[in-house]
């Protein structure tokens, strides 16, 4: 379960956007260094883990657990470290380390720079019903317009 954040910070959904789309125009969505996220992806590392109700430790066990890999809390040290530049998180622990910490910050930062949002389970489904309702009056209305032509051939017959 993602936890909420109280981040006054944290950009809205809408904000996402705006800055996407302030960056599309001016040109710097495909500039050099554009989608470098490592700075990034190590402060929400460690914001997860220092927001976390478990140790370092308890991460590292859990995620070990749930990757069936060993992962150490000096693994995790060395994610979050400035120093430790040759020390990069590997994306294929990402959904163990989101589950353990109960933040999913990570793939939120992941998913924005390609237009994609990660949604918990009830947003998910908020937002693939909203999806069903579009194509459902999309339906309708060629439907109509169908009902239209069908009326507008019996007339001239």
């Amino acid at each position: 379960m993602a936890r909420q954040k109280t981040d006054p910070n944290q950009l809205s959904l809408l904000d996402v956007l705006r800055k996407e789309e302030e960056r599309m125009l001016l040109g710097l969505r495909d500039a050099p260094g554009a989608l470098n996220m490592r700075s990034q992806i190590r402060n929400a590392l460690y914001e997860a883990i220092k927001g976390s109700a478990l140790s370092r430790w308890e991460i590292a066990a859990k995620m070990s657990e749930l990757t069936d890999q060993e992962i150490s809390k000096f693994m995790l040290d060395a994610w979050t470290s400035e120093s430790k530049e040759g020390h990069r998180f590997p994306l294929e622990y990402a959904a163990a380390f989101c589950r353990a910490t109960g933040d999913t910050t990570v793939l939120e930062i992941v998913c924005q720079p390609v237009g994609m949002f990660a949604l918990g389970g009830p947003d998910a489904l908020r937002s693939q019903k909203q999806q069903l309702t579009e194509q459902m009056a999309e339906m309708r209305q060629k439907a109509q317009e169908i009902d239209r032509m069908i009326k507008a051939w019996e007339k001239k017959r």
